[in-house]
């Protein structure tokens, strides 16, 4: 381990022109002045020199450790092990480190890849909906089974549903690497089927993400579709959801299941409400008799 040299103040000289001070070495590495101590509190980054008036002198060698500290930084490697690594270096602990870390690089470039790939799907998607959006009459769609995560708090307005979405964000998050990537998968709300045969549309039973390791099902089937632009409050949304009400006694459809509203582009696409972009999406079999 490289232990810091506490000198006396006389001994400022030519020695001393050629080490950097703290302030240089944090504005060479753009690192903040507390960042350094930091690391110098757990033995990452000694300076060379300490004087007595407490200024700290930091030489090539500490530049080498702290490039060697930015480097495994973005590959995510703790500072603990940081710490563990550059304290005790030998060419052993060196190349099992070293293995650890390719390993970590390569998990890295595969949760990338599966963002670029995520992050096309997104683009290709929402310009496919824009499309098909310019249609708001209601139809008929077949639609697969889906796996979400969901929340079965009930919820008043989006903002409830917002919310809800967040903690669902959290609890994916704890269960894989997944961070940014969750924004990228659709979600939405459900409105129970007796709320929605009363006309009660501003009430809603569950909020979900749909994901592909979602603990619950959303059952595929036939569904009644129908586009609207905006979702600012409840009264935009009442007329559509009672347009699909009177479409299916004239066609002879009964409800099936929670009704969904799925959100296509929202406040984290969008500053205009009135650019949103919701589906309604409500499960349908042939009435009886």
């Amino acid at each position: 381990m490289i232990k810091s040299r506490v000198v006396p103040e006389s001994t400022v000289g030519i020695e001393i022109m050629k080490l950097y001070r703290i302030g240089q070495l944090s504005k060479l590495f753009d690192i903040s002045v507390d960042t350094l101590r930091h690391y110098e509190k757990l033995g990452i980054l000694k300076p060379e020199i300490v004087k007595e008036s407490g200024y700290r002198y930091y030489s090539n060698r500490q530049i080498w450790r702290l490039a060697t500290v930015r480097r495994l930084r973005t590959i995510d490697v703790s500072l603990e092990e940081i710490a563990e690594y550059m304290n005790q270096r030998t060419l052993e602990k060196g190349f099992a480190f070293s293995e650890l870390n390719l390993e970590r690089v390569q998990q890295k470039i595969r949760d990338l890849k599966d963002l670029e790939r995520l992050m096309k799907e997104k683009i290709r998607d929402v310009r496919a909906v824009m499309t098909e959006a310019e249609n708001t009459d209601i139809r008929l769609c077949e639609l697969p089974e889906r796996k979400v995560w969901q929340s079965d708090k009930a919820a008043l307005n989006y903002w409830d549903i917002d919310r809800q979405h967040q903690e669902l964000e959290s609890e994916i998050s704890a269960e894989s690497t997944e961070e940014y990537i969750t924004r990228l998968y659709r979600r939405g709300a459900a409105i129970s089927s007796k709320d929605f045969q009363k006309g009660r549309f501003d009430r809603y039973s569950s909020s979900f993400i749909v994901h592909p390791n979602g603990k619950q099902v959303i059952s595929g089937g036939q569904f009644l579709c129908l586009y609207y632009w905006g979702h600012e409050n409840i009264d935009d949304i009442a007329p559509k959801h009672q347009q699909i009400q009177a479409y299916m006694q004239q066609h002879g459809w009964e409800i099936a299941g929670p009704v969904l509203e799925v959100y296509l582009l929202d406040l984290h696409e969008v500053d205009d409400p009135s650019e949103f972009l919701t589906e309604i999406q409500v499960p349908v079999k042939p009435m009886a008799g």
